[in-house]
């Protein structure tokens, strides 16, 4: 609705939403209430009026089939090609590489400062990421930050888990290094953005030997920043990402809020 423009147009459509997507669970109202009706304390059963709010809050199976398809014309499925049905520059096929086997990448190198991921680390689904060690004894790890809101359990000060793999190349499988259920580490009280009291969880790792590692997180708290060991949480940004900048990069699809722009690394041909 609201890149077609009905949302403003048709404003009796956006309220139907508004009651009758809440049994959605995919769709936070909350926020569509606030930001269509600026509205400081959003009640759907207010703004939608008795047209609607006397009336189940869920669309039916026929009604469902009907936006659905109008969902499906708007936007139209565009073909894509999947990595591993491609071939290498240098001829090898890209499913048989090992997805693993990571090497930075010099074009991806940036002189603007990196963002942090961004993702609320007390409720939304852990965070995995993957660093490179070139020699034994680079010092990998992150830094978790959250505002701090004493009284809210979400933003506490928090004992935050973590585990550590390594990926071993010949068998193919990770290594635990680093027991997820054993070993935590406590935030403590920092300087935030405009000197907001903090969360701050530092998790700094000495690699045994070079490869690729992963990182495991558990539950920290909401609203939460992860970044590289160089993150500044006063100022919300990570240094340059460069070759020697031990960053990190994801493996699989994460769960988080609107991010800045990302880098990368890349699977050794």
């Amino acid at each position: 609705m609201k890149d077609s423009g009905e949302a403003t147009s048709n404003p009796i459509a956006l309220r139907e939403f508004v009651w009758k997507g809440q049994m959605s669970y995919m769709t936070a109202i909350h926020m569509v209430v606030l930001r269509f009706f600026k509205s400081a304390k959003p009640r759907p059963q207010e703004i939608t009026g008795s047209a609607f709010n006397t009336g189940p809050a869920h669309y039916s199976a026929e009604e469902t089939a009907t936006w659905w398809k109008m969902v499906r014309d708007y936007w139209t499925v565009t073909p894509v090609t999947q990595f591993p049905d491609t071939t290498l520059s240098n001829g090898k096929s890209a499913g048989k590489i090992d997805t693993n086997d990571l090497v930075a990448v010099a074009e991806f190198q940036t002189e603007e400062p990196a963002a942090p991921f961004f993702y609320s680390s007390g409720a939304q689904k852990n965070a995995d990421f993957l660093s490179i060690a070139s020699k034994t004894g680079d010092v990998l790890g992150f830094k978790l930050a959250w505002p701090f809101k004493p009284d809210d359990r979400h933003y506490k000060a928090k004992d935050l888990f973590y585990g550590v793999d390594r990926w071993d190349m010949e068998t193919k499988n990770w290594v635990e290094l680093v027991d997820i259920t054993m070993i935590s580490s406590a935030s403590k009280m920092v300087n935030g953005k405009n000197g907001e009291e903090t969360q701050l969880v530092e998790v700094r790792y000495a690699a045994p030997r070079p490869g690729t590692y992963r990182f495991r997180l558990g539950y920290g708290g909401s609203l939460s920043h992860l970044g590289s060991l160089g993150f500044d949480p006063e100022t919300g940004e990570s240094p340059a990402l460069t070759i020697d900048s031990q960053g990190f990069t994801f493996n699989q699809t994460q769960a988080g809020h609107n991010q800045g722009p990302p880098g990368s690394t890349s699977p050794r041909a």
